[in-house]
Protein backbone atom coordinates (compact mmCIF):
# COMPACT_ATOMS: atom_id res chain seq x y z
CA UNK A 1 0.00 0.00 0.00
CA UNK A 2 2.76 2.60 1.17
CA UNK A 3 4.33 1.64 -2.39
CA UNK A 4 1.37 2.31 -4.42
CA UNK A 5 0.62 5.59 -2.47
CA UNK A 6 4.71 6.63 -3.33
CA UNK A 7 4.05 5.75 -7.02
CA UNK A 8 0.63 8.18 -7.16
CA UNK A 9 2.53 10.58 -5.76
CA UNK A 10 5.63 10.13 -7.97
CA UNK A 11 2.64 10.31 -11.23
CA UNK A 12 1.33 13.22 -9.61
CA UNK A 13 4.43 15.08 -9.82
CA UNK A 14 5.60 13.91 -12.85
CA UNK A 15 2.44 15.62 -14.56
CA UNK A 16 3.09 19.04 -12.53
CA UNK A 17 6.13 19.01 -13.52
CA UNK A 18 5.63 17.91 -17.24
CA UNK A 19 2.73 20.85 -17.19
CA UNK A 20 5.10 23.67 -15.66
CA UNK A 21 8.39 23.29 -17.96
CA UNK A 22 7.88 25.97 -20.14
CA UNK A 23 7.49 28.53 -17.27
CA UNK A 24 10.52 26.89 -15.10
CA UNK A 25 12.98 26.89 -18.53
CA UNK A 26 12.24 30.49 -19.11
CA UNK A 27 13.15 31.63 -15.62
CA UNK A 28 16.08 29.35 -15.27
CA UNK A 29 17.38 30.86 -18.92
CA UNK A 30 17.00 34.17 -17.49
CA UNK A 31 19.06 33.38 -14.56
CA UNK A 32 21.71 31.08 -16.81
CA UNK A 33 22.40 34.67 -18.65
CA UNK A 34 22.48 36.71 -15.25
CA UNK A 35 24.69 34.35 -13.73
CA UNK A 36 26.87 33.72 -16.60
CA UNK A 37 27.46 37.96 -16.76
CA UNK A 38 28.01 37.62 -13.04
CA UNK A 39 30.77 34.82 -13.50
CA UNK A 40 32.47 36.88 -15.95
CA UNK A 41 32.63 39.98 -14.04
CA UNK A 42 33.64 38.24 -10.94
CA UNK A 43 36.70 36.45 -12.61
CA UNK A 44 37.37 39.59 -14.52
CA UNK A 45 38.62 41.14 -11.21
CA UNK A 46 41.07 38.08 -10.70
CA UNK A 47 42.68 37.63 -14.33
CA UNK A 48 42.06 39.98 -17.28
CA UNK A 49 43.20 37.48 -19.95
CA UNK A 50 40.74 35.07 -22.11
CA UNK A 51 41.28 32.28 -19.49
CA UNK A 52 38.38 34.07 -17.63
CA UNK A 53 36.31 32.21 -20.13
CA UNK A 54 37.24 29.02 -18.47
CA UNK A 55 35.56 30.09 -15.00
CA UNK A 56 32.08 29.60 -17.67
CA UNK A 57 33.09 26.08 -17.64
CA UNK A 58 31.86 24.95 -13.84
CA UNK A 59 28.80 27.24 -14.35
CA UNK A 60 27.68 25.63 -17.36
CA UNK A 61 28.31 21.99 -16.26
CA UNK A 62 26.18 23.37 -13.06
CA UNK A 63 23.38 24.85 -15.37
CA UNK A 64 23.09 21.38 -16.85
CA UNK A 65 22.18 19.78 -13.99
CA UNK A 66 20.03 22.48 -12.57
CA UNK A 67 18.40 21.74 -16.11
CA UNK A 68 18.00 17.87 -15.61
CA UNK A 69 17.15 17.88 -12.24
CA UNK A 70 13.97 20.36 -12.89
CA UNK A 71 12.52 18.42 -15.47
CA UNK A 72 12.98 15.68 -13.07
CA UNK A 73 11.88 16.34 -9.85
CA UNK A 74 10.91 20.49 -9.38
CA UNK A 75 7.48 20.32 -7.81
CA UNK A 76 6.44 23.85 -7.98
CA UNK A 77 5.76 26.23 -11.11
CA UNK A 78 7.74 29.00 -9.68
CA UNK A 79 11.22 28.94 -9.85
CA UNK A 80 11.18 31.27 -6.88
CA UNK A 81 13.93 33.88 -4.94
CA UNK A 82 15.28 30.59 -3.33
CA UNK A 83 16.42 29.22 -6.55
CA UNK A 84 17.89 32.35 -7.74
CA UNK A 85 19.65 32.98 -5.33
CA UNK A 86 21.44 29.50 -4.95
CA UNK A 87 21.80 30.32 -8.80
CA UNK A 88 23.81 33.43 -7.61
CA UNK A 89 25.74 31.79 -5.24
CA UNK A 90 26.82 29.38 -8.00
CA UNK A 91 27.77 31.80 -10.63
CA UNK A 92 29.85 33.53 -7.77
CA UNK A 93 31.95 30.45 -6.91
CA UNK A 94 32.58 30.01 -10.62
CA UNK A 95 33.53 33.48 -10.58
CA UNK A 96 36.26 32.73 -8.35
CA UNK A 97 37.54 29.91 -10.54
CA UNK A 98 40.93 32.36 -11.81
CA UNK A 99 42.19 32.23 -8.26
CA UNK A 100 42.95 28.79 -9.13
CA UNK A 101 45.62 29.67 -11.62
CA UNK A 102 46.83 32.88 -10.79
CA UNK A 103 48.63 34.44 -8.04
CA UNK A 104 46.65 36.84 -6.00
CA UNK A 105 47.84 39.58 -3.88
CA UNK A 106 47.03 40.65 -0.67
CA UNK A 107 44.48 42.90 -2.88
CA UNK A 108 42.88 40.13 -4.72
CA UNK A 109 43.05 37.55 -1.41
CA UNK A 110 41.37 40.54 0.53
CA UNK A 111 38.59 40.94 -2.53
CA UNK A 112 38.03 37.15 -3.12
CA UNK A 113 37.63 36.86 0.80
CA UNK A 114 34.86 39.47 0.47
CA UNK A 115 33.25 37.65 -2.39
CA UNK A 116 33.07 34.51 -0.74
CA UNK A 117 31.78 35.53 2.74
CA UNK A 118 28.53 36.90 0.94
CA UNK A 119 28.58 33.37 -1.07
CA UNK A 120 28.39 32.03 2.60
CA UNK A 121 26.06 34.80 3.98
CA UNK A 122 23.96 33.66 1.02
CA UNK A 123 23.35 30.18 2.07
CA UNK A 124 21.67 31.09 4.80
CA UNK A 125 18.93 33.61 3.00
CA UNK A 126 18.33 30.75 0.16
CA UNK A 127 16.68 28.07 2.39
CA UNK A 128 14.97 30.75 4.28
CA UNK A 129 13.52 32.09 1.26
CA UNK A 130 12.28 28.99 0.22
CA UNK A 131 10.91 28.82 3.45
CA UNK A 132 8.34 32.15 3.73
CA UNK A 133 7.72 31.18 -0.15
CA UNK A 134 6.73 27.66 0.24
CA UNK A 135 8.83 26.47 -2.22
CA UNK A 136 10.32 23.88 -0.24
CA UNK A 137 11.66 20.78 -2.26
CA UNK A 138 14.11 18.21 -2.64
CA UNK A 139 15.44 19.76 -5.75
CA UNK A 140 15.85 22.92 -3.76
CA UNK A 141 18.08 21.33 -0.69
CA UNK A 142 20.05 19.20 -3.95
CA UNK A 143 21.12 22.60 -5.73
CA UNK A 144 22.00 24.02 -2.20
CA UNK A 145 24.40 21.04 -0.69
CA UNK A 146 25.97 20.73 -4.39
CA UNK A 147 26.69 24.31 -4.58
CA UNK A 148 28.15 24.19 -1.40
CA UNK A 149 30.48 20.88 -2.19
CA UNK A 150 31.42 22.97 -4.96
CA UNK A 151 32.35 26.03 -3.24
CA UNK A 152 34.35 23.88 -0.59
CA UNK A 153 36.64 22.62 -2.72
CA UNK A 154 37.02 25.38 -4.76
CA UNK A 155 38.05 27.09 -1.99
CA UNK A 156 40.54 24.00 -1.01
CA UNK A 157 41.90 24.37 -4.81
CA UNK A 158 42.46 27.71 -4.38
CA UNK A 159 44.41 27.38 -0.32
CA UNK A 160 46.37 24.66 -2.38
CA UNK A 161 47.49 26.66 -5.11
CA UNK A 162 48.51 29.71 -3.74
CA UNK A 163 50.52 28.14 -1.32
CA UNK A 164 47.90 28.87 1.81
CA UNK A 165 47.97 25.08 2.97
CA UNK A 166 49.55 21.86 2.00
CA UNK A 167 47.67 19.10 -0.28
CA UNK A 168 46.46 18.00 3.33
CA UNK A 169 43.69 20.94 2.74
CA UNK A 170 41.46 18.89 0.08
CA UNK A 171 40.74 16.62 3.02
CA UNK A 172 38.25 19.59 3.43
CA UNK A 173 36.93 19.78 0.60
CA UNK A 174 36.34 16.32 -1.22
CA UNK A 175 35.02 14.40 1.77
CA UNK A 176 31.42 14.80 0.15
CA UNK A 177 32.29 13.75 -3.45
CA UNK A 178 33.92 10.94 -1.29
CA UNK A 179 31.15 9.59 -0.13
CA UNK A 180 29.07 10.25 -3.41
CA UNK A 181 31.80 7.86 -4.77
CA UNK A 182 31.46 5.26 -1.82
CA UNK A 183 27.77 5.10 -2.62
CA UNK A 184 28.06 3.78 -6.23
CA UNK A 185 30.44 1.01 -4.30
CA UNK A 186 27.77 0.49 -1.48
CA UNK A 187 24.34 1.61 -2.60
CA UNK A 188 22.98 1.60 0.86
CA UNK A 189 24.92 4.60 2.06
CA UNK A 190 22.52 6.65 -1.01
CA UNK A 191 19.95 6.20 1.71
CA UNK A 192 17.56 9.03 2.94
CA UNK A 193 18.97 10.96 5.95
CA UNK A 194 17.35 13.11 8.03
CA UNK A 195 17.56 16.72 8.72
CA UNK A 196 19.66 17.37 11.51
CA UNK A 197 20.93 21.31 12.26
CA UNK A 198 24.66 20.30 13.12
CA UNK A 199 25.37 18.56 9.66
CA UNK A 200 24.53 22.36 8.70
CA UNK A 201 26.64 23.84 11.24
CA UNK A 202 30.16 21.81 10.48
CA UNK A 203 29.66 22.88 6.74
CA UNK A 204 29.82 26.22 7.66
CA UNK A 205 32.78 25.75 10.05
CA UNK A 206 34.43 23.66 6.99
CA UNK A 207 33.50 27.01 4.55
CA UNK A 208 34.32 29.46 6.82
CA UNK A 209 37.88 27.95 7.56
CA UNK A 210 38.70 27.25 4.53
CA UNK A 211 37.67 31.27 3.75
CA UNK A 212 40.34 31.99 6.36
CA UNK A 213 42.82 30.81 4.10
CA UNK A 214 41.93 33.83 1.88
CA UNK A 215 42.64 36.52 4.68
CA UNK A 216 46.61 37.02 4.26
CA UNK A 217 47.21 38.27 8.15
CA UNK A 218 45.69 34.81 9.71
CA UNK A 219 48.69 33.48 11.10
CA UNK A 220 49.79 29.60 9.90
CA UNK A 221 49.33 27.82 13.47
CA UNK A 222 45.73 29.26 13.93
CA UNK A 223 44.97 28.21 10.83
CA UNK A 224 46.10 24.53 11.12
CA UNK A 225 44.37 24.41 14.44
CA UNK A 226 40.99 25.64 12.81
CA UNK A 227 41.83 23.20 9.56
CA UNK A 228 42.32 20.53 12.10
CA UNK A 229 38.82 21.62 14.23
CA UNK A 230 36.97 21.23 10.86
CA UNK A 231 38.10 18.15 9.61
CA UNK A 232 37.80 16.03 13.06
CA UNK A 233 34.25 17.60 12.71
CA UNK A 234 33.16 16.28 9.05
CA UNK A 235 34.64 12.91 10.47
CA UNK A 236 32.45 12.85 13.17
CA UNK A 237 29.25 14.19 10.93
CA UNK A 238 29.69 11.79 8.28
CA UNK A 239 30.79 8.82 10.60
CA UNK A 240 27.09 9.39 12.58
CA UNK A 241 25.59 9.34 8.94
CA UNK A 242 27.05 6.57 7.67
CA UNK A 243 26.41 4.71 10.64
CA UNK A 244 22.95 5.74 10.40
CA UNK A 245 22.70 4.68 7.31
CA UNK A 246 24.16 1.19 8.04
CA UNK A 247 21.28 0.66 10.75
CA UNK A 248 19.19 1.19 8.48
CA UNK A 249 20.42 -1.14 5.99
CA UNK A 250 20.87 -4.16 8.97
CA UNK A 251 16.78 -3.43 9.94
Amino acid sequence: MKQLVTQIKTYHASEVVGKRQPGLYGDLGIAGVAGAALVLCVSSLFDDGPRIALALLPFAIGSAIVAHGLRRSYPHGDLGLCNLITFARLALVAGLTPLVWTAPDDASLWLAFAIAALCLLLDGVDGWSARRAGLESQFGARFDTEVDAAFALLLSAVAYSSGQAGIWVFALGLPYYAFGLAGKRWRWLTGNLPELFSRKVVCVLQIGVLIGFLVPIIPDGLMLLASATAALALVVSFLRDIIHLYSCRAS
